[in-house]
């Protein structure tokens, strides 16, 4: 909130960008296609380290967004899919 001042999507994935990259817990990139959204997160740290990246992930962006994003939890990766006007995906 104190560098963005609006909690919203944009913001979110913003802050999620900037956490990310500063912080080294993975690698993020983000796709979009009209109000489909895509989020990948690449480390090398193991299941367990996906597992918990789904967990910040899903909190933030439901307590935030009110958005209740689909997972691919994999090895070295966790694949978010979401769609911005709510759970239409």
């Amino acid at each position: 909130m104190f560098w963005f001042k609006r909690a919203n999507l944009d913001n979110y994935l913003e802050s999620l960008k900037l956490a990310f990259k500063y912080k080294g817990y993975a690698r993020y990139e983000l796709e979009t296609d009209g109000s489909e959204y895509t989020i990948i997160l690449v480390h090398d740290l193991g299941e367990k380290w996906s597992n918990f990246l789904r967990y910040v992930v899903e909190a933030g962006m439901k307590s935030i967004t009110g958005i209740v994003p689909k997972f691919e939890v994999n090895q070295d990766s966790l694949i978010v899919r979401f769609n911005s006007r709510g759970n239409e995906n």
